[in-house]
C-alpha cells in the first residue's frame, strides 16, 4: 500500500497508475492533513470473450436428436405435408 497527499499524488499520477498496475502497490491511499480521506486501486480486468466460448463444450447435451426428430413428425402433421 502506498500513501501521499493528494498533491503528491496528482504530481505523480503516473507512476501511482504504473505501481498499481504492475502489482507492486496493490492500493493507494489519499491523505489530507494525514487523515485518510480516498483510496485508489486497480480495476479487475473483464474476463475475455474468448475465453469463454467453448466453456460448456464438455458438458452433456440438453436434448437428444430423437426428440428433433419426433418434433418433426408433429410439425409435418399439422402442416398437411
Amino acid at each position: 500500500m502506498s500513501e501521499a497527499t493528494l498533491y503528491d499524488t496528482r504530481n505523480n499520477l503516473s507512476s501511482v497508475i504504473d505501481d498499481l498496475l504492475s502489482g507492486k502497490s496493490k492500493e493507494h491511499v489519499i491523505k489530507r492533513r494525514e487523515t485518510p480521506v480516498a483510496r485508489i486501486v486497480p480495476i479487475e480486468p473483464a474476463v475475455d470473450a474468448s475465453k469463454r466460448i467453448g466453456a460448456f463444450r464438455d458438458a452433456p447435451a440438453m436434448l437428444d436428436d430423437d426428440l428433433f426428430d419426433a418434433m418433426d413428425a408433429q410439425v409435418a402433421e399439422l402442416f398437411g405435408a
